[in-house]
């Protein structure tokens, strides 16, 4: 059985989508609520710009920080789809073209795992690569975030979100409200969250499962062709 033109037509048009939008398209975002306002531009895995606004009922000044195309904040979540996206281009355009009902739905398999992969990557962040785990590192806004105060920006779907931390640290544990954070205990006296759609990962979204549909779609019509063969 040979794979037919169509389809590997497909495949290559959604995988071509995928590098383009995640390489070079450009989307302003904008957020507002009470505690938080700002506006970000999001290229490919890096937020290259921003302007945010924090002002939290405790915490004890209004911060008005940057984002430079100089130091980008990167977003892991969208370099791993990235590279699970690059890693299912790459076997489209190197693998032969497959012959056999076998090595046809091998291909197709192969290719919807990694897609699958790709999709997982915009899951919620971990708690481990999150607050109070992981550091927020100042030196991506400008100017320098203060030490008490946390802005980490994940994505969450086809979404975008920004938490925002302000903390009371302390040298020693004074009680088991208070985390391990850097070389201080951390106690939470404020938060925020918001969140906002994204029209980038929108559309990456649709291709994932545009090509999954495809993919698992013409699986099953082999499924059901050594079926009848049988």
């Amino acid at each position: 059985m040979r794979l037919t033109g169509s389809i590997i037509s497909e495949v290559m048009r959604a995988a071509n989508q995928w590098i383009s939008i995640l390489t070079s398209a450009v989307s302003d975002l904008s957020f507002s609520n009470e505690t938080l306002k700002g506006v970000i531009s999001l290229c490919g895995p890096q937020i290259i710009k921003g302007d945010l606004q924090i002002k939290l009922p405790n915490y004890h000044n209004q911060i008005k920080v940057g984002i430079s195309e100089n130091n980008p904040y990167h977003l892991e979540q969208a370099q791993h789809c990235h590279n699970y996206i690059g890693l299912a281009s790459d076997l489209i355009e190197r693998t032969p073209t497959p012959t056999s009902t076998t090595s046809v739905s091998n291909y197709l398999a192969d290719i919807l795992k990694l897609v699958k992969q790709a999709q997982s990557a915009f899951n919620v962040l971990s708690e481990a690569k999150s607050f109070p785990y992981r550091v927020c590192q100042p030196k991506h806004f400008s100017p320098p975030l203060p030490e008490d105060l946390v802005v980490e920006i994940s994505i969450d779907r086809i979404h975008i979100v920004c938490n925002v931390f302000g903390l009371e640290l302390h040298p020693i544990q004074r009680s088991d409200k208070y985390l391990p954070y850097k070389d201080k205990y951390a106690l939470v006296v404020d938060e925020c969250r918001v969140r906002t759609q994204s029209p980038i990962l929108t559309d990456v979204e649709t291709s994932l499962t545009k090509i999954s549909d495809i993919c698992s779609e013409f699986q099953l019509k082999l499924t059901q062709l050594s079926a009848l063969i049988d």
